[in-house]
């Protein structure tokens, strides 16, 4: 039996795979008529080291973010489904995980690696613990 999806959850980082991941899952929401939640964490900075303004480094960050978002809302806000934008604060593991479970998504699409190089290194730190640790489908596109 084909699943059908209400719910799906795009983790968007900047990254040419997320922008694939947004392309794929516009498609599957317009075939299932489903809402699609573009997502994205905000990393706490304090893991990083001594920073000598991690304050005004945070609010940059959280800015870059929620344009981030933005832009990849307006590229498919003219599609045929609900679209809502989410920026949350923590590591973006977990992050996508905990909003998957509290937001009842049934489907995760999201790129196979980051934006940043070390995560270019392995499969992609978040994809790797997402696919793990979600009771979901998760669908990483390369």
């Amino acid at each position: 039996m084909v699943e059908k999806y209400r719910k799906i959850l795009v983790p968007v980082d900047g990254s040419d795979q997320a922008h694939e991941a947004l392309l794929q899952a516009v498609q599957i929401a317009e075939r299932n008529q489903a809402e699609l939640i573009l997502f994205t964490a905000i990393d706490d900075l304090a893991r990083y080291g001594n920073l000598d303004s991690p304050v005004r480094l945070y609010e940059q960050v959280e800015q870059d973010s929620k344009d981030m978002l933005k832009t990849y809302y307006d590229e498919v806000k003219d599609s045929q489904v609900k679209i809502e934008a989410v920026a949350m604060k923590g590591d973006p593991r977990y992050s996508v995980v905990d909003y998957a479970n509290e937001a009842n998504v049934d489907l995760i699409v999201m790129g196979s690696t980051g934006k940043g190089n070390i995560e270019r290194l392995m499969m992609g730190s978040v994809s790797e613990y997402v696919v793990r640790h979600a009771h979901i489908n998760v669908l990483i596109v390369k």
